[in-house]
């Protein structure tokens, strides 16, 4: 019976790309908070050791996609010089709208969504922060989010959009107040559907690992203006 299971599951997950996109995700979402609530459990501390083992013991299990990204950095040159304009275009679209829509719940509405809270303050907290935020996290969560879209065989774009949705699901989730989180949940969106973009439109999930690095440290030093 169990065996009967395994196969089936191996099947979908192998045969159908919503499938595999959802089941992946969730897959490395799940093994993201254990691996992290371990840590914390075993040091008693969220400091950098913490963090440093946290994502690099998460880009170990990717070792799954190390023949797209090996791939990746072969046609990484080819495909920004191919598509720099359309990527460029939609990384300051995307972006300018997403600091117009916080900015705007910050400064007239006065609401902040906890995921941003707890980021301000732990990078303010240690050292190796900005870099772990500006550098580790994006690659983590490039890879966990997007690192599936490569290797599907169509409807790249439906599951880009549903990565985007579950991107911006997480962020939002350890928000208390549920009108907080969902008017989060629109940004969010969008910075997820860019990072999407990069990955579904250059078939290279490293092209979306630059887009969210150049993001995460562009609020990185505006915060530390």
């Amino acid at each position: 019976m169990l065996n009967t299971i395994k196969v089936w599951f191996k099947e979908k997950v192998s045969e159908n790309d919503f499938f595999k996109t959802i089941a992946t995700i969730i897959f490395y979402f799940i093994i993201s908070i254990f691996l992290s609530g371990f840590f914390i459990n075993f040091t008693r501390d969220i400091n950098d050791i913490n963090y440093i083992l946290t994502y690099v013991c998460i880009i170990l299990i990717f070792i799954k996609y190390h023949s797209y990204v090996l791939h990746g950095f072969k046609t990484l040159p080819s495909d920004i010089k191919k598509n720099y304009k359309s990527l460029l275009l939609i990384f300051v679209i995307g972006t300018l709208a997403v600091f117009g829509i916080t900015g705007l719940y910050n400064s007239v509405f006065h609401i902040e969504v906890t995921n941003e809270i707890e980021v301000e303050s732990l990078l303010k907290t240690t050292s190796l922060m900005p870099f772990i935020f500006g550098i580790l996290a994006p690659i983590e969560e490039e890879l966990a989010f997007r690192g599936v879209l490569p290797s599907l065989k169509s409807n790249k774009v439906v599951c880009g959009i549903i990565s985007a949705l579950l991107f911006a699901t997480v962020h939002i989730i350890t928000t208390p107040n549920i009108y907080i989180a969902l008017l989060y949940l629109i940004p969010y969106s969008i910075l997820g559907l860019m990072f999407s973009y990069g990955t579904v439109k250059t078939n290279n999930v490293l092209v979306s690992i630059l887009m969210h690095i150049t993001y995460n440290c562009i609020n990185i030093m505006l915060l530390f203006i």
